[in-house]
């Protein structure tokens, strides 16, 4: 089981995968049916090389492992930078990707507080602290910025997705 995963995500087999929609949606769904009874606590994936983490099995072919190489290049930076604070501040913090290694460098009795608005991102990232029996994260549903604005229009995929905005670049159709 744990090769066929690897092979989907080290190969160019994935890629393959991936562009097609059909067969992207035919891996997923099969691969939601084979994994779901063994993964009610997760699946360990090593997020940009900070460690393993136990993540929802939907994340398993995300390749996590280079998190940090390309468009989040400063993952690492942000690592060090967390290292022994006292307090930390994650705008905009998807399913815990930083929040959750930041949980484990911060200072003893260090928080970290994580502000996430999309609720499809908030069930993941929850169940991520429960998986990793994480307690110093305190995770808020706001929309954070440089000014109050109630009347602030905030465009939210209706499942897990990193690209909410307050701006969509794609097509509107697809936020609620």
């Amino acid at each position: 089981m744990w090769k066929f995963i690897k092979l989907l995500s080290n190969t160019k087999i994935a890629a393959a995968v991936r562009k097609n929609r059909a067969l992207k949606l035919l891996v997923k769904s099969s691969y939601a049916v084979i994994m779901f009874p063994f993964s009610k606590r997760g699946v360990a994936i090593n997020i940009g090389g900070a460690g393993e983490y136990m993540l929802d099995y939907v994340f398993a072919l995300s390749r996590y492992e280079s998190f940090g190489d390309r468009h989040n290049a400063g993952f690492k930076k942000w690592l060090e930078t967390c290292r022994q604070a006292k307090v930390v501040f994650d705008i905009g913090a998807h399913i815990g990707l930083y929040a959750i290694p930041a949980s484990g460098v911060i200072s003893q009795g260090g928080l970290v507080y994580a502000f996430e608005p999309s609720a499809a991102n908030r069930i993941y990232f929850q169940k991520h602290l429960e998986y990793n029996r994480i307690s110093n994260i305190i995770l808020l549903p706001y929309l954070v910025g440089d000014e109050i604005n109630k009347e602030q229009v905030f465009y939210e995929s209706r499942a897990v997705d990193p690209s909410n905005s307050l701006n969509p670049k794609k097509n509107i159709r697809r936020y609620s």
